[in-house]
């Protein structure tokens, strides 16, 4: 059974315009956080065009105090995918030492929990 609807990831990073990967399969758009060794997180996005290709989009450089707004939901007509424009988000250079016995974490705010 075909359908149309394509579905679309958004990331809003800090205060940046949503960056959007897009899909036309639910199961084919992805969302990993990593630990780095260089004190800081790696986001991973990962999207599939009709099952064929398969992209990986990075930021890099997730630090404390940043912030995450992450979208889940279907595409609107027409919508464009943005999501390789994440990466001129890196902090390039940018030193960042996590205090003795601290570590990064996240805190998460689920829409309407």
């Amino acid at each position: 059974m075909a359908t149309d609807c394509m579905y679309a990831l958004s990331i809003q990073y800090n205060d940046y315009a949503p960056f959007t990967a897009i899909s036309n399969n639910h199961g084919w758009l992805g969302l990993s956080f990593y630990n780095s060794d260089q004190e800081f997180v790696h986001l991973r996005v990962m999207v599939n065009h009709d099952g064929i290709d398969k992209s990986d989009y990075w930021l890099r450089t997730i630090r404390p105090g940043d912030r995450l707004r992450i979208t889940y939901r279907l595409a609107v007509p027409l919508e464009v995918e943005t999501i390789a424009e994440i990466a001129a988000c890196e902090r390039v250079g940018e030193i960042y030492k996590v205090p003795h016995g601290q570590r990064i974490g996240f805190d998460v705010d689920m829409e309407g929990r």
